[in-house]
């Protein structure tokens, strides 16, 4: 089965509110290897990152409140999370100037 790669970005939300990363569409695996949050501010801001199924229940917290310093990234590499039929990554900051974004292939 061939993978197609694919980046996902996100700077624009609601701050606290969780938002969508990546989704899964039903019936295709999306694997996530690679997320990413970047401060892009001169304060340290709260992010977190988890995974949630096509209805939003919570599945799994994968990043909670970490505190990202002033204008420094945190890097999730050699990841490999299995994204299927509507699961999705989140990902949410308490503050504006956070850019998000994940790597991944879908099948």
């Amino acid at each position: 089965m061939a993978t197609t790669f694919s980046p996902n970005y996100l700077k624009s939300y609601t701050n606290d509110t969780w938002t969508n990363l990546v989704v899964a569409p039903v019936s295709t695996s999306f694997v996530v290897r690679h997320y990413m949050a970047c401060n892009t501010t001169a304060t340290a801001i709260l992010v977190s990152f988890r995974i949630v199924d096509s209805s939003d229940t919570e599945l799994a917290i994968i990043a909670n409140n970490y505190l990202l310093d002033a204008d420094k990234p945190l890097s999730c590499v050699q990841t490999f999370i299995l994204l299927q039929d509507g699961e999705k990554l989140q990902a949410k900051a308490a503050a504006a100037g956070v850019h998000f974004s994940a790597w991944g292939g879908y099948e």
